[in-house]
């Protein structure tokens, strides 16, 4: 039997295939482990404003450096960038802890999507995956253009696609595999790095089978732009997870415009509150929680909720239960009750978080 037959109607998880009925409630764009500082370093007068948060530069660069704590966690709540301890999620018994706090709530799996770039660590989600008795799906692919490899312009299609191909098929550390290609970072003009990388993920998508996730640019255009670049490889849009479709860019219509090219869309950022950092640097008012279900909602009187998913993005320590922050649980303490009682029914909830994470995880 061939690799991707092996493959067909299952899902892949850290620990092995598993029946699509098995997934059960899932989030389908976490971190557990990951350095998401690595895509910021210290602040310089060139990557930050020099007074943003009322602070200086120096103060800056001094806060950078500082461990989270309870004098710090207000500034940094709303300027998550300003923080290197902040963006690091490396401890296992931790996240062990808050993965558990999901699973508690009924939840089954959690798609992870930290990848290269931000440090992704195969052998600590195997071992959250076996400690929580969660599922673990994890991704495989590049970050954005400025954490990719040295030698990423020596790289080609075939040679980046067949790095994919591998790490599902065969894995990485032991064999641990991958079950989805993503969170593939795209900045707000594509590079043609990044361009390369969608090439290659719609090449491994159609060797494989398995589905895409993209991190698009802080533009209108950017998740058009990259559809259209999958297309023209030939990749299934069907099978390809637009992320961050809620930061507040994309009005409702835009959002059927791109349900209308075939793709998912992806509320992910579920509890993420108020980013002065997106409000300040890139022009982005984040919408409620409460916003994000009416646009849901439009979207399924359109006829479109079975193009859409959920989940919360957490790549922070601000943003775990630990810290003070919502954790995995939130949708489902917070929102699930939330829409509900605004004109969603119990199948509708089970067609987001069940039905359309398993039937896009399942390979084709």
């Amino acid at each position: 039997m061939g690799n991707k037959d092996r493959l067909r109607g299952k899902i892949q998880t850290v620990l092995g295939l598993i029946e699509p009925e098995s997934l059960g409630v899932t989030l389908m764009h976490e971190h557990l482990i990951v350095d998401y500082a690595q895509n910021f370093g210290v602040p310089t007068q060139e990557s930050s404003k020099s007074t943003i948060g009322g602070l200086t530069l120096q103060e800056q660069q001094h806060l950078w450096h500082q461990p989270l704590s309870m004098q710090n966690i207000g500034h940094i709540r709303r300027y998550f960038t300003q923080n290197k301890d902040n963006m690091i999620l490396n401890d296992i018994h931790t996240m062990c802890e808050e993965a558990a706090r999901f699973k508690a709530r009924g939840g089954g799996s959690i798609v992870e999507l930290t990848i290269d770039g931000i440090s992704r660590n195969p052998t600590a989600l195997k071992k959250i995956s076996e400690i929580t008795g969660l599922n673990v799906i994890m991704g495989t692919g590049f970050y954005l253009d400025r954490v990719h490899p040295p030698d990423m312009n020596h790289r080609t299609v075939e040679v980046i696609a067949d790095k994919f191909i591998s790490e599902i098929y065969e894995g990485v550390e032991g064999g641990i595999c991958a079950g989805i290609i993503g969170e593939l970072g795209c900045t707000t003009k594509l590079t043609d790095n990044e361009y390369k990388v969608l090439k290659a993920a719609a090449v491994a998508q159609k060797e494989t089978g398995v589905p895409i996730s993209i991190h698009p640019g802080y533009s209108v255009e950017s998740p058009f732009v990259v559809l259209n670049a999958l297309k023209s490889e030939g990749a299934d849009l069907s099978r390809v997870v637009m992320g961050h479709v809620d930061r507040g860019l994309l009005s409702v219509q835009n959002m059927i415009e791109l349900a209308k090219m075939g793709c998912v869309l992806e509320f992910d950022q579920y509890g993420w509150g108020c980013s002065m950092y997106h409000a300040l640097l890139h022009g982005i008012d984040y919408p409620s929680d409460f916003t994000r279900c009416q646009m849901i909602r439009e979207l399924k009187n359109y006829g479109f909720l079975k193009q859409v998913i959920i989940s919360h993005d957490i790549a922070l320590k601000t943003r775990l239960a630990k810290y003070g922050g919502e954790g995995f649980e939130y949708i489902h303490k917070n929102m699930v009750p939330y829409m509900l009682k605004r004109g969603f029914t119990e199948d509708d909830i089970n067609t987001l978080l069940v039905d359309n994470p398993k039937r896009i995880l399942t390979v084709q």
